[in-house]
Protein backbone atom coordinates (compact mmCIF):
# COMPACT_ATOMS: atom_id res chain seq x y z
CA UNK A 1 0.00 0.00 0.00
CA UNK A 2 0.90 3.66 -0.71
CA UNK A 3 0.51 5.94 2.76
CA UNK A 4 0.96 9.62 2.17
CA UNK A 5 -1.41 11.40 4.66
CA UNK A 6 -2.26 7.95 6.64
CA UNK A 7 0.21 5.94 8.94
CA UNK A 8 0.13 2.57 8.02
CA UNK A 9 0.36 0.97 11.74
CA UNK A 10 -3.19 2.25 12.21
CA UNK A 11 -4.33 1.76 8.38
CA UNK A 12 -2.23 -0.33 6.56
CA UNK A 13 -2.89 -3.52 4.97
CA UNK A 14 -2.30 -6.74 6.66
CA UNK A 15 -1.15 -10.41 6.52
CA UNK A 16 1.60 -11.88 4.60
CA UNK A 17 3.63 -10.63 1.77
CA UNK A 18 2.44 -6.91 2.76
CA UNK A 19 4.26 -3.87 1.27
CA UNK A 20 3.80 -0.82 3.48
CA UNK A 21 5.61 2.35 1.02
CA UNK A 22 5.10 5.86 3.46
CA UNK A 23 6.01 8.72 2.21
CA UNK A 24 8.71 10.45 4.30
CA UNK A 25 7.96 14.39 3.30
CA UNK A 26 6.72 17.03 3.93
CA UNK A 27 6.83 17.38 7.64
CA UNK A 28 3.46 17.07 7.74
CA UNK A 29 3.52 13.51 7.16
CA UNK A 30 1.46 11.76 8.55
CA UNK A 31 -1.41 13.97 8.95
CA UNK A 32 -4.29 11.90 9.00
CA UNK A 33 -6.47 14.47 7.39
CA UNK A 34 -8.91 13.09 4.70
CA UNK A 35 -8.01 16.22 2.85
CA UNK A 36 -4.75 17.83 2.04
CA UNK A 37 -4.43 21.64 3.09
CA UNK A 38 -1.47 22.17 0.31
CA UNK A 39 -3.90 21.07 -2.28
CA UNK A 40 -6.59 23.50 -0.98
CA UNK A 41 -4.63 26.57 0.03
CA UNK A 42 -1.72 26.11 -2.67
CA UNK A 43 -3.38 25.03 -5.16
CA UNK A 44 -1.80 22.33 -5.86
CA UNK A 45 -3.02 19.07 -8.44
CA UNK A 46 -1.79 16.31 -5.86
CA UNK A 47 -0.65 16.31 -2.04
CA UNK A 48 2.72 16.79 -1.43
CA UNK A 49 3.04 13.63 0.74
CA UNK A 50 1.88 11.56 -2.35
CA UNK A 51 4.34 13.03 -4.91
CA UNK A 52 7.11 12.01 -2.54
CA UNK A 53 6.67 8.54 -3.02
CA UNK A 54 9.32 7.63 -5.96
CA UNK A 55 8.36 5.69 -8.52
CA UNK A 56 11.52 3.38 -7.54
CA UNK A 57 10.66 3.03 -4.10
CA UNK A 58 7.09 0.65 -5.22
CA UNK A 59 9.16 -1.18 -8.23
CA UNK A 60 11.75 -2.28 -5.32
CA UNK A 61 8.79 -3.10 -3.01
CA UNK A 62 7.27 -5.03 -6.40
CA UNK A 63 10.40 -6.65 -7.05
CA UNK A 64 10.76 -7.90 -3.24
CA UNK A 65 7.15 -9.12 -3.71
CA UNK A 66 7.94 -11.02 -6.85
CA UNK A 67 10.84 -12.62 -5.94
CA UNK A 68 9.05 -14.14 -2.84
CA UNK A 69 6.26 -15.77 -5.08
CA UNK A 70 6.87 -19.47 -5.49
CA UNK A 71 7.48 -20.26 -9.34
CA UNK A 72 7.10 -23.85 -8.86
CA UNK A 73 4.09 -24.24 -8.77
Amino acid sequence: GLYGPNDAKYCGTMGTNQQHITATAPDCVPCNKSRCPFIEEQSHTYAPCMVNIRPEEIQKALNKMLAQIDTTI
